[in-house]
């Protein structure tokens, strides 16, 4: 499908693609219902769980206990790059200030 394809060229792994997907089509549930609709092993589905929601694309409540887990507005995709971008930028700039060195070093072979 063409989700699952765009979501993984941004940066979203196989499983982590599919439990968002699955957690914006069924809403707030718990890892359990998410493991028997995805058909990830539980380690995996605490592990993608866990990045999308360093990635600002997941978020939980707890009630009673249980926590349950929701995918964020899809908008925050945008954020999401954004902040990709700005990483990659910071990088680029890193690597301006080394290339000088670099090519000293380069000097000595």
């Amino acid at each position: 499908m063409v989700y699952e394809k765009i979501l993984e060229e941004i940066g979203l792994t196989k499983n982590e693609t599919k439990i968002y997907l699955n957690l914006l089509k069924i809403g707030s549930t718990t890892t359990g219902n998410i493991i028997k609709e995805t058909g990830i092993h539980t380690s995996k589905v605490y592990d993608g769980l866990e990045r999308l929601m360093h990635k600002g694309l997941v978020s939980y409540v707890i009630i009673s206990n249980v926590k349950y887990f929701k995918a964020v507005d899809p908008e925050r995709l945008i954020d999401f790059l954004e902040d990709k971008k700005n990483a990659i930028n910071k990088q680029e700039e890193e690597i301006k200030k080394i290339i000088p060195k670099l090519k000293l070093k380069q000097n000595l072979f």
